[in-house]
């Protein structure tokens, strides 16, 4: 990790916030607070909380405290074809990101950070990276969540279920829209290929959206 490297600050620039990368890093955590889980994966059925809300928020601060992330490259640490026992085939990427996390007084620090993805497109490795820049926020401005355990029931407290409501169309391409992270054309692909690999075709019967169901349930979970 180099620096903190300094260099003059012009001078009609009127700063008003603390001078020097760490002590506007130590603002800007000081000022973002908790972040909610905002999104819900209804396949493994836990809550997330989204990149888009990570990256909103810490564009506020980092605007307010002079702060600027530029990305400096990545490696890609491993990579492995995985299969579902449907049979549907994509890829699990390991990547280290790099960042240069820097002040308008010239200060900066340089950072990496780990992501994994699984993709059953082509973007494994690009969400691999698009995970590491959420952890390397979460982690640099120490983000956490007014839930401390938001992704699972209090041990030793069992809940009766209602009857699930039935099953429709919509409400499984929702759930594969989520972990394909909004991307439309992921999700469609994703789609197609599932009703492919069990020979159907739409619209669907209340038998076949099960069986639909049961292989998203399957596709190996992504967030934490």
């Amino acid at each position: 990790m180099a620096g903190p490297e300094t260099i003059e600050v012009p001078v009609n620039v009127d700063l008003k916030f603390p001078v020097g990368i760490y002590a506007a890093l130590a603002a800007a955590a000081g000022e973002i607070g908790a972040i909610p889980k905002d999104k819900q994966n209804t396949a493994q059925n836990f809550a997330y909380r989204s990149i888009e809300s990570i990256v909103a928020a810490a564009k506020t601060v980092f605007e307010k405290y002079g702060i600027s992330v530029v990305p400096s490259g990545h490696e890609v640490i491993s990579s492995e074809q995985v299969e579902s026992s449907h049979g549907s085939r994509g890829y699990r990427v390991v990547v280290s990101g790099r960042w240069r996390v820097g002040q308008i007084d010239g200060s900066y620090i340089d950072a990496s950070m780990l992501g994994e993805s699984i993709d059953y497109g082509d973007k494994a490795t690009s969400k691999a990276v698009q995970m590491a820049y959420k952890y390397l926020l979460t982690q640099m401005l120490g983000i956490g969540s007014e839930d401390p355990d938001g992704e699972s029931p209090d041990a030793g407290v069992e809940t009766s279920q209602p009857d699930p409501p039935p099953l429709h169309t919509n409400a499984l391409k929702a759930s594969l829209l989520e972990e394909a992270d909004g991307d439309t054309a992921a999700a469609e692909s994703l789609w197609d290929e599932i009703l492919d690999h069990l020979g159907y075709s739409e619209p669907l019967e209340q038998s076949q959206l099960k069986k639909v169901e049961l292989v998203i349930r399957e596709k190996p979970e992504e967030e934490s």
